[in-house]
Parts: C-alpha cells; sequence; structure tokens
C-alpha cells in the first residue's frame, strides 16, 4: 500500500512539473508572438511580406501553385497544342525524345517563371503601397504588418507541430 502511495504521489509530482514546464513554454511562445508582431508592425505589411516571400519561400509557393495550377491548365486546347507542338519539335530534332513528353516539362518551367515573374511583381505593388507616408495608410500597414507576421509565426508552427512529432520535446504543447 506505501509503494502505491509513493508511486501516485511521483506520478503526482510528474504532472505537477510538465504543467510547470508547460505554462513556462506558454509564457514564452506568447512573448516571441509578441516580439514576432512588433517586428511586423515595425517593419509594415510591405516590408513584411517582402520578407516572409523572398527566397525559399517564394519559390517553394511558386512550385505549389504550379502544381496546382498546372494541372487545370494542362487541360486547356491552348497548353495541350503547345505541349504537342513541342513535343513534335523536339522529336524532329532527334527521335529518341519522341518517347519522353518533355513538352509538359516544357509547360511547368513556362509557367514557373511566369509565376515567379507574377509574385515578385505583386509584392512590389504591395510594398509600394504600403510604404507611404499617409498617416492612416502607414498605421494600417502597421497593424496588417504585425498580424501578418503573428499569422505566419502560428501557421510555421503548427505545421511543425503537426508534421514533426519525433521531437520529444514539443510533445506537451499539443
Amino acid at each position: 500500500m506505501q509503494q502505491i502511495n509513493l508511486v501516485t504521489e511521483q506520478v503526482g509530482l510528474a504532472i505537477e512539473q510538465a504543467n510547470i514546464i508547460a505554462s513556462d513554454v506558454n509564457i514564452v511562445f506568447v512573448a516571441l508572438l509578441c516580439a514576432v508582431g512588433l517586428v511586423g508592425y515595425l517593419l509594415g505589411f510591405g516590408r513584411s511580406l517582402k520578407f516572409s516571400m523572398g527566397g525559399y519561400v517564394g519559390v517553394a509557393i511558386s512550385i505549389v501553385l504550379c502544381v496546382l495550377l498546372g494541372g487545370w491548365l494542362s487541360g486547356a486546347n491552348a497548353s495541350q497544342g503547345f505541349v504537342a507542338d513541342v513535343n513534335n519539335y523536339l522529336a524532329s530534332l532527334w527521335g529518341f525524345l519522341a518517347h519522353f513528353n518533355l513538352g509538359l516539362l516544357v509547360f511547368y518551367v513556362c509557367l514557373f517563371v511566369a509565376l515567379q515573374i507574377l509574385r515578385i511583381t505583386v509584392v512590389a505593388i504591395i510594398c509600394a503601397l504600403c510604404n507611404t507616408e499617409v498617416k492612416g495608410v502607414k498605421f494600417a500597414s502597421r497593424l496588417m504588418g504585425a498580424t501578418f507576421m503573428v499569422g505566419i509565426s502560428l501557421k510555421l508552427t503548427s505545421v511543425v507541430v503537426e508534421y514533426l512529432p519525433a521531437l520529444d520535446f514539443l510533445a506537451f504543447i499539443v
């Protein structure tokens, strides 16, 4: 009986320690979100968008959009004609290339380049619009920047927690 009480007491202490750790992590997480929100507020929406859509993230977004739009656009008559024309041209250059559907590859590369140009242009336009010196627009841009950065951070955190369950130190957050 005394061993059961000892085990129960140890389990209670372990739960209490886990709650203390979880509350500390929550405080740290909220503090980090506040810091990210402050950075977003200081940068404004345009610069926050430019910061988060640049580099590898922008390329990854373009790749995802290529996959989503490419399947939809490849069914159009113009796209099918383009793919067939590229395949015929490559087959006329070298007969061995007729065995591959390289026209589809060229289609997706063109779509990727077009989406990259579109993404860069849209981000540059939004950045230019949000970086005005009008007080109302500047304040709204800063609020949207803070909201955007906090939202991106929360989404990144949810992806890490959902798709990386092997990390033991994150197990008590969920």
